[in-house]
């Protein structure tokens, strides 16, 4: 059965692209490209290297991925069809799969990285996201690294309050020309944005994972570089 959070995006894949680049001016492609030239860093591109692209939703990380490793191996999975169908559009000479990503139907230790751009928030804040990263770590080879791209609550008052007034008003604006069951899915992403901080999420998989952390100016979006522990603690 499929979680809340992908049913939501049922309202809102066909608007989805557009207004994340109102909402960022255009930076969230920006962001996507930078991160993936620091992942060519700590992944070799061959033909026997594989990379899933967890959530890769309309397939905009999908694209930058492909881009950077031509060689590679690159599977592109989300829960959400109309998403996905997307997706397929977009890039070409890249496997789409539907799937839940706390059931990924991989075998152990089967991809070289997982990458999760902009939806490590609502794994963050899904009821299953125990079981999520514990599967990420599962497909991932011995040497593996899980490589999150995401928006992050700043610490310091300064930009924190910036942040938040910018967040109110971009979101007021967008909920009077979007329909009530997108206004329904946006609350959700609006209130996850103001809440997320990713130093919760490295300590909920600090366990599984050795953790490196680059932040992106202006200081509200990081790359945490996740490194596979050989056994995880309890």
């Amino acid at each position: 059965m499929a979680s809340k959070i992908v049913l939501f995006y049922n309202y809102i894949y066909g608007k989805y692209r557009i207004i994340n680049s109102i909402i960022t001016f255009g930076l969230d492609n920006l962001w996507r490209k930078k991160a993936v030239k620091i992942i060519t860093r700590y992944i070799k591109d061959s033909k026997d290297t594989k990379i899933a692209d967890c959530g890769c939703g309309c397939g905009d990380m999908t694209f930058y991925l492909k881009k950077f490793f031509k060689k590679s191996s690159i599977i592109g999975i989300d829960g959400n069809l109309n998403m996905i169908s997307i997706a397929e559009k977009k890039v070409r000479d890249v496997t789409f799969l539907k799937a839940e990503l706390e059931n990924l139907p991989f075998e152990d230790e089967s991809f070289d990285a997982v990458i999760v751009s902009f939806a490590t928030r609502n794994i963050y804040y899904s009821e299953n996201r125990e079981k999520i990263f514990s599967e990420i770590y599962r497909v991932l080879k011995k040497n593996g690294i899980f490589f999150s791209l995401e928006t992050t609550y700043p610490d310091n008052i300064f930009l924190s309050f910036v942040f938040k007034i910018y967040i109110e008003f971009i979101f007021a604006l967008l909920f009077i020309f979007i329909s009530l069951n997108e206004k329904k899915a946006y609350s959700f992403l609006k209130l996850s944005i103001l809440r997320f901080k990713d130093k919760y999420f490295i300590e909920r998989i600090s366990n599984m994972f050795c953790i490196k952390r680059v932040l992106f100016i202006p200081y509200v979006v990081s790359l945490n570089i996740c490194f596979k522990r050989s056994y995880q603690f309890f």
